[in-house]
């Protein structure tokens, strides 16, 4: 018999990620490991290490600041969801889970999805894009739909 539940919850934001096993015939969930980027967790003044530089303008028309086109703690997010990707790619290659559930913000969501490797992509069965990282197992157990069908 086919479990409904997918076997891999993950739950996380930009920097944190939990991985939850979940045991449809069981009913069991459990907290199986914890993972974490120090590099997003600091302040956003302390990704960069200075002021910006500036730049002469063309004509005389004095000196500006550069606008800098990257945020840095977009770049610590997209390597936090990047190396989460191989982390779930390994297991995966592994046979540690066969389904995944994803939870995460809207807009790390996209950044996760986008970081998945296809053999890993094809097993995610469905998504939440609620920052539920801080919750315990049992109010993810109440907040999470038990069944896919019910996140249309």
């Amino acid at each position: 018999m086919k479990a409904s539940k997918p076997d891999w919850l993950i739950v996380c934001d930009a920097s944190r990620a939990r991985v939850i096993h979940v045991d449809s015939v069981e009913d069991d969930w459990r907290e199986l490991e914890h993972l974490a980027s120090e590099e997003g967790r600091g302040r956003p003044g302390t990704l960069v290490s200075d002021r910006p530089g500036r730049a002469n303008r063309p004509k005389g028309l004095g000196r500006q600041a550069p606008v800098d086109a990257v945020d840095p703690s977009d770049s610590a997010s997209r390597r936090f969801a990047v190396n989460l990707g191989r982390h779930l790619e390994r297991a995966f290659d592994a046979h540690e889970f066969d389904g995944l559930f994803l939870v995460a913000p809207p807009r790390f969501l996209g950044q996760l999805r986008d970081a998945l490797s296809p053999p890993v992509r094809r097993r995610v069965r469905g998504s939440l894009d609620k920052d539920l990282i801080g919750l315990s197992v049992a109010e993810l157990r109440r907040r999470i739909p038990a069944r896919q069908e019910k996140l249309s």
